[in-house]
């Protein structure tokens, strides 16, 4: 379906490079076995994977590297459309249509990195934290933030970025829920 299709690429479009110096990073990776679709994109920093159910068994494998420029005209044309949204391509070409409307792009000709390698296969912590407070608490510390790296620590669950060197932001969590969110100096 094409909402399907669409919101897919929404969840994983804006992890891709921005930069055309590597075109196989500045995309967005889709490949189709026949039962599901994997979505990916990567800047070599950040990593978005995105795999759905395919309702209509694909006439063949597919593995195709489009453009993130293209990603965001797919996005924009088809976004709200129902119904079924193709995919043809071959020799470097894509074509995406729906009802009456088509989009031609060309394809990246190279490989997608193989990123499965460095996703971990076992986690030693899970941190399960309620959606809108860890939102809260990160858009606090991210707009005074170089570089805002996030350490959980202890049984309390805490979140703590710190920003400047000097100041951070340390936010409480239990059962989910954030119980107080306050600034810090570093080494507190």
């Amino acid at each position: 379906l094409a909402r399907e299709y669409v919101s897919s690429l929404q969840a994983v479009h804006y992890a891709a490079a921005q930069s055309d110096i590597k075109p196989e990073i500045a995309s967005v990776y889709l490949c189709a076995d026949g039962k599901r679709a994997v979505f990916v994109a990567t800047d070599s920093f950040r990593l978005a994977e995105k795999t759905i159910t395919i309702h209509e068994a694909a006439k063949s494998e597919l593995s195709l590297i489009i453009p993130y420029r293209s990603v965001a005209e797919i996005i924009r044309i088809f976004d709200g459309k129902d119904g079924v949204l193709n995919l043809s391509h071959g020799k470097g070409q894509l074509i995406v249509s729906a009802d009456n409307v088509q989009l031609f792009s060309r394809l990246v000709d190279g490989s997608f990195p193989e990123y499965r390698q460095i996703i971990p296969k076992r986690f030693s912590t899970d941190v399960v934290l309620e959606r809108h407070s860890f939102s809260a608490a990160v858009s606090i510390g991210l707009p005074c933030s170089v570089v805002s790296p996030f350490c959980f620590y202890g049984n309390n669950h805490t979140l703590r970025t710190e920003f400047s060197g000097r100041l951070g932001y340390e936010c409480r969590v239990f059962n989910g829920v954030c119980i107080y969110c306050y600034l810090v100096r570093s080494g507190s």
